[in-house]
């Protein structure tokens, strides 16, 4: 079962950026007296992605060690995932090109102009360098596996991000035809974010289909939009509580989208994409550069509409919200009017094509691009942004360093990184020893669980938690049992990880959260391995040091 919920961001390592390939394609606008991105309030702050890649970046004790040059997005969360620096050659380093990530700056409280990044010159200088062709080569699907940021993307790119893994060998096809009726993207901490669709058939009847990552939809050419009559092969995904389809492979007129092989093991798992005749790297398509993003053509519907102009990202979060498009006034009939378009109606095809799931109505119904970005925050810009696009404003979370989960930034950008210190304790946010979710274990009714893995999935099982990862067992008698395994964010960093269709035991008690029994694993059997996660004091492994 998917479970839609808020973002959140696994912590990821400095990678290194070639040289020479990632200028901006014409001059940046700055914004003239733009307010700062602050990392120290909920608030959402809204901030030109033109106005980020044109900020400098000092250390902790005031040197200016770099200057941001560009910006590399999540092709579909929209997520920044790094910021690219070119280091300051003052300090002997040879105007390297860095990737840091997002979460490790903060704005200097100073100047309110530019990032401090709490990493010395030193550390930046230890970095290896890379060629101008490491970034081109990210498309290659061979001979590109020794290069450093190659084989970094592609680790992210290879996570797990198919729910279904191994479950669906016997499941039963289907054949669905009919109209989509709506396209949603739908958040999971364990499987990222996955594309979903609602198709209307003739008889007025509607099913779920569930397509893939929203980053392998939005890379080809075949991405659905609201209005398209579409031609699915799925296969019907036993047990699940939604009704879900996984899609085979979607029609949609002469373009198709290729999403699982006959056994239904997903393609974007194999290490590489197609798309229109090419084959890529799954890590070039999973990540873009903003400036190949600006100026690039916008489709609206089959009816070119102008040209992005810039991105607004939502700055906590690290989140592209809007594009900003330049509008062809042969279509829409106004000049230079930039106009808003959401995030979530738009895809990127490795083609380079943008397309957007979007009218001329819609577009001339939305706002007008404001001068200063964190002007939308007054006013109601926001609420007829989506409005016109009839689709619903995203819940926004804050982003948080790695090493320091409090805030955005603050740790050493080179480190290495334990447990989060506010995580660990007695207490623990509702999962330590004396939590909300522990407090009420009953020891007398440990129970052994042994059986197939139908789901895994993350939801909150207590108000003031972080999210619980929850794996659903299909039993002997045919049976389910759904057990919580602990928080997600523990889970998320071990090594024993199960799927659909694996076989696991699991060492389970009886637990009250708010007034309601739920099973909680005190360990987990997967194959050869077992994890401990509760011990007999009920002091939990997350809280250990």
């Amino acid at each position: 079962m998917l479970l839609r919920t808020s973002y959140q961001i696994s912590a990821v390592t400095i990678l290194i950026a070639c040289a020479g390939t990632i200028a901006h394609a014409g001059a940046p606008t700055v914004e003239a007296g733009a307010p700062s991105i602050t990392a120290d309030t909920g608030a959402t702050v809204f901030r030109s992605s033109r106005w980020i890649a044109e900020r400098g970046v000092i250390s902790n004790t005031g040197e200016a060690i770099a200057n941001v040059t560009d910006i590399i997005i999540d092709r579909g969360t929209g997520r920044i995932d790094y910021l690219v620096l070119k280091t300051d050659t003052t300090f002997g380093l040879g105007g390297r090109m860095v990737l840091v990530p997002y979460p490790e700056f903060r704005l200097d409280p100073a100047s309110k102009d530019r990032f401090v990044l709490a990493s010395t010159a030193e550390q930046l200088k230890s970095l290896p360098e890379y060629t101008a062709k490491s970034w081109s080569d990210l498309k290659q699907t061979t001979g590109s596996s020794e290069d450093e940021l190659h084989r970094r993307l592609a680790a992210e790119a290879a996570v797990p991000s198919d729910p279904y893994a191994g479950g669906l060998t016997a499941a039963k096809k289907m054949h669905l035809e009919g109209k989509i009726r709506s396209v949603d993207r739908v958040e999971t901490s364990t499987f990222g974010e996955q594309t979903q669709v609602t198709v209307e058939a003739a008889d007025g009847s509607t099913k779920n289909v569930t397509l893939g990552p929203s980053w392998f939809v939005n890379s080809s050419g075949a991405a659905p939009m609201r209005g398209d009559v579409v031609v699915i092969d799925a296969l019907e995904l036993p047990r699940d509580p939604d009704q879900l389809f996984a899609a085979v492979e979607s029609r949609i007129g002469d373009r198709s989208l290729k999403l699982r092989d006959a056994k239904g093991t997903a393609v974007w798992t194999k290490g590489t994409v197609e798309s229109d005749g090419q084959t890529y790297s799954s890590s070039y398509s999973r990540s873009v550069l903003a400036s190949t993003i600006y100026g690039a053509t916008v489709d609206c519907r089959g009816n070119e509409c102008g040209k992005v102009a810039d991105l607004i990202v939502e700055s906590q979060s690290g989140t592209v919200a809007f594009l900003s498009i330049d509008p062809n006034e042969n279509f829409l009939g106004i000049g230079d009017a930039k106009r808003l378009v959401p995030w979530s109606v738009a895809s990127f095809a490795l083609a380079g094509t943008v397309r957007m799931d979007a009218s001329k109505e819609m577009i001339l119904a939305s706002p007008e691009t404001p001068a200063n970005a964190d002007s939308l925050n007054s006013g109601n810009h926001l609420e007829r942004a989506y409005k016109a696009y009839d689709t619903k404003a995203p819940r926004y979370e804050r982003r948080h360093s790695a090493a320091n989960p409090g805030h955005m930034g603050g740790g050493p950008a080179v480190r290495s990184t334990g447990a989060p210190t506010d995580r660990a304790g007695d207490n623990a946010g509702g999962w330590g020893r004396s939590g909300g979710i522990l407090s009420g274990i009953d020891r007398t009714s440990s129970r052994t669980i042994t059986g197939t893995v139908v789901r895994v999935a993350t939801t909150s099982v207590e108000r003031s938690s972080q999210p619980a990862r929850v794996v659903t067992l299909k039993l002997a008698d045919g049976c389910e049992e759904s057990v919580i395994l602990g928080p997600d964010w523990y889970l998320a960093k071990q090594k024993v990880q199960c799927a659909a269709g694996d076989a696991v035991t699991v060492q389970a008690v009886r637990t009250q959260i708010d007034a309601k029994p739920h099973w909680i694993a005190c360990s987990m059997k997967h194959k050869d391995s077992q994890m401990p996660l509760i011990g007999d004091d009920n002091y939990p492994a997350w809280s250990r040091k």
